[in-house]
């Protein structure tokens, strides 16, 4: 599944294109093109744990085994197939992997969009309190 093209100049443009969502947002956001090019806001960040929105893109291990639980993990995989191959959104539940290795439960919303001829997707992700204290 792996591909031999240069993601990073799509990414580039789509931050161009949602920098001011990415800074403004209240929601956690992340872009995806592929497991070498994705961006966060800080929220997300905060979200998974990490201290930085340029620490959590430096990970370049697959996105669903890394920042996906196990539960989540087909329904993620599933909703981002149909938004590029069909153009659809979607709204479901995720539990997210921290770097701690904590569950995160929140509602993410997907949204396919095209830059520069490139589909690609935007999640805004709304995290759920969990009833433990």
């Amino acid at each position: 599944m792996a591909h031999n093209h240069d993601h990073a100049p799509i990414l580039q443009a789509a931050l161009r294109q949602y920098q001011g969502l990415f800074e403004s947002s209240q929601q956690a956001m992340y872009i995806y093109v592929d497991d070498a090019n994705k961006a966060c806001n800080q929220n997300f960040a905060d979200l998974l744990g990490y201290p930085s929105p340029a620490a959590w893109a430096a990970i370049k291990t697959p996105f669903p085994s890394t920042f996906v639980t196990g539960e989540s993990r087909e329904d993620v995989v599933g909703a981002f197939q149909d938004a590029m191959e069909n153009g659809n959104g979607a709204v479901l539940p995720v539990v997210w992997k921290r770097k701690d290795g904590k569950p995160a439960e929140s509602d993410v919303i997907l949204v396919p969009v095209e830059i520069e001829g490139h589909r690609i997707a935007v999640h805004y992700i709304e995290p759920v309190e969990g009833d433990d204290e």
